[in-house]
């Protein structure tokens, strides 16, 4: 049997602060261990919410749906510990990481402009239901309201790979791409005007 983790997730409608938690302390030092000790070129977390965001409109932390507040680390509801854990990520220097999550109904790709972390949002599966309305934010360097999926892949050598990730309309369109050396994001997309 694998290690057994215990997640203590806090109820979205607690207040915001270095008390309330989406991954529980555990899974959380986990993570961060697991990242130091890594050597590989590229490292990808999947995560089932943003932790660069936007999560949703800045009202949206308030939301009244059956268990209240919003359920986002990029903003919202757990911002605290999405921004504790978005400056861990620049202070240990891990420069080749990247975040896809799913669970935002519109497509993205994001970068924090306090620590420089990258984040694509894959989008809703379907169309119907992509999200009526998007929030506008200065994070965004790709941005659509749409559904699809998020490519990655590895190319290169292994003197110089190269890591690729792209957002695709649902037939497989490449609508943004973006590179990332062992350093991090070669170049980025000019934010949509």
């Amino acid at each position: 049997m694998g290690a057994r983790y215990l997640l203590i997730r806090s109820p979205n409608p607690d207040p915001d602060g270095p008390n309330k938690t989406m991954w529980g302390a555990e899974q959380k030092e986990w993570l961060k261990k697991t990242l130091l000790a890594s050597d590989a070129d590229f490292r990808v977390l999947v995560s089932p919410d943003c932790i660069v965001g936007p999560g949703g409109d800045p009202d949206r932390a308030v939301f009244q749906l059956p268990g209240g507040g919003a359920d986002s680390q990029g903003d919202g509801g757990f911002a605290h510990e999405g921004r504790e854990f978005r400056y861990w990520v620049r202070d240990n220097k891990i420069k080749n990481l990247i975040v896809v999550n799913g669970d935002r109904h519109w497509q993205y790709h994001s970068i924090d402009p306090e620590t420089g972390l990258n984040e694509f949002s894959c989008g809703a599966v379907a169309e119907k239901h992509a999200a009526e309305s998007i929030p506008v934010s200065p994070k965004y360097h790709f941005v659509r309201k749409g559904s699809g999926f998020v490519t990655v892949e590895i190319e290169g050598t292994m003197q110089n790979p190269r890591l690729v990730v792209a957002i695709h309309k649902p037939g497989g369109q490449v609508l943004h791409q973006e590179f990332f050396s062992r350093e991090g994001l070669v170049r980025a997309a000019a934010p949509p005007a």
